[in-house]
Parts: C-alpha cells; sequence; structure tokens
C-alpha cells in the first residue's frame, strides 16, 4: 500500500495473522467527541404567568482525531489518555463555565489489546471521569489480542495470564471491545491514506487493497479476523461469570 501513512496500515495487517511478521509497534487511529450544553439566555415567562423562568441552552461539540504509536518511554495507551486528558482540560479552561450534561465518546482503532498496565489505566480514566460528572464511553476495536496473550483460538499461542486478568479486567469496568470487521478495515484504509500525495497513489479501490480477504486462504486477514472473535468472547464470558459471582 502506498500513501501518507502505509506502515502503520502495514502493521495493522500483519498483526495477529499467522504466517506474518508481527510488529513489535503498537498503533492507534482515535476518534474522540466532547460534547456539552452551556447556558445561552434566559426567558421570562409572560405576564401574570404561573410558569418559571425558561433557561435556553446551546450544545457544543469537539472532535479530537489523531494516529499515535508507542514510544519507548511510554505505551501508546498512556499516550493517547494524556493526549485526552489535555484536550478536555483546555476545553474546560476556555469556557471556565460550568458544563452541562458533558459527555464523552472515544473510539480507539488499535492492533494489539491493551497490556494489563495499559488495561487498568483505562478503566481508571474512564472512572476518574465520572467522578467529576463527565460520562466517558470508550470503544476498543482491536486486530490481534496483546502479544503472548491467550489465544484460545490457536493451540501454538502462549498463555499469559497476567494480561489474561488484565483484559478481562477491561471488560468488567464496561468498556467494549470488539475485532476488527471489513467496515473497519475500509475505515482505517480511508484515514490512513489522508494527507498522502496523489502522485503516490491516494485513491485505491478496496478491492485491490484486499484480494485475499475472504477467499479461503489459511493465513488470510479474514481468516485471523474470525479467529479474534472467538478469542475477544472467550474474555467477554470469563469477565460476565466474574461479575456474576459478586
Amino acid at each position: 500500500m502506498k500513501g501518507g501513512n502505509a506502515h502503520i496500515f502495514d502493521d495493522f495487517w500483519q498483526s495477529g495473522a499467522h504466517g506474518a511478521t508481527w510488529p513489535n509497534a503498537t498503533h492507534i487511529y482515535f476518534w474522540f467527541t466532547f460534547s456539552f450544553k452551556t447556558h445561552v439566555k434566559s426567558l421570562k415567562p409572560a405576564k401574570k404567568s404561573k410558569s418559571k423562568e425558561t433557561s435556553v441552552y446551546e450544545t457544543i461539540v469537539y472532535v479530537l482525531r489523531d494516529f499515535i504509536r508507542n514510544t519507548h518511554g511510554s505505551h501508546a495507551e498512556i499516550s493517547l489518555i494524556k493526549k485526552v486528558t489535555d484536550y478536555m482540560r483546555m476545553i474546560i479552561s476556555k469556557w471556565q463555565v460550568k458544563l452541562k450534561d458533558p459527555y464523552g465518546c472515544l473510539q480507539i482503532y488499535i492492533n494489539y489489546t491493551p497490556c494489563s498496565d495499559c488495561s487498568v489505566a483505562l478503566s481508571i480514566f474512564r472512572e476518574n471521569m465520572a467522578l467529576i460528572n463527565i460520562f466517558i464511553d470508550i470503544e476498543i476495536k482491536a486486530v490481534a489480542p496483546y502479544t503472548g496473550s491467550k489465544r484460545v483460538s490457536c493451540s501454538y499461542c502462549a498463555v499469559n495470564s497476567y494480561t489474561t486478568i488484565g483484559l478481562i479486567n477491561l471488560l468488567k469496568s464496561r468498556i467494549m471491545l470488539s475485532a476488527f470487521s471489513w467496515d473497519d478495515w475500509k475505515f482505517l484504509t480511508k484515514k490512513c491514506n489522508e494527507g498522502s500525495d496523489e502522485e503516490e497513489g491516494k485513491v485505491y479501490k478496496y478491492s485491490d487493497l484486499f484480494p485475499g480477504y475472504g477467499h479461503g486462504k489459511k493465513d488470510s486477514r479474514k481468516t485471523a479476523d474470525q479467529a479474534v472473535k472467538q478469542d475477544f468472547r472467550w474474555y467477554k464470558d470469563k469477565a460476565r461469570g466474574q461479575a456474576n459471582k459478586k
């Protein structure tokens, strides 16, 4: 694949697929929306009316989206949390008023599921925001389980109980987790092509990009995605079972 972020796309594509060299890099594309209502004016009732004064609010929406990867000093998820937190602080500081009904939605596209420590960090981030009445829904779309974690779909993959516990705790904190679908690959392709030069081939047909997807190849991307769905189903059942024991 050519284009602006071809190396990022290639790392996503190779992650978790048997027969491929799994990348050491963790990449994230995230889409964060933050909305709230702010007071605009008050409408006084008509004379002799028993109704109360009515407040008029305006809904404000901010959007932040970007690519992030791990660095030598920080995992990609930790950098993401810092970036989103700083962004919200900037918004709150700018308005300097009490925000009504603040709500955030964070969509994360990642090639590996968060490790145990990053799973805890994401859960704490969501809980801390709720403590100050900012409710954030987090949805993670992952290409493959974190390297070394339990792959119930494959007897050759290692079992790492530490990582398994972290991912189960992530799901217990009501953070959504799903495997990549065909539509997610199309979306990622579009985002990786943004910002590339036309000379490099910015526009591609998806059929040209993914000739092996869904055509019965043993190590095709679709085969890997189906296996990951099975893995995630196992994690979700585990998390649900532990939650019901309480």
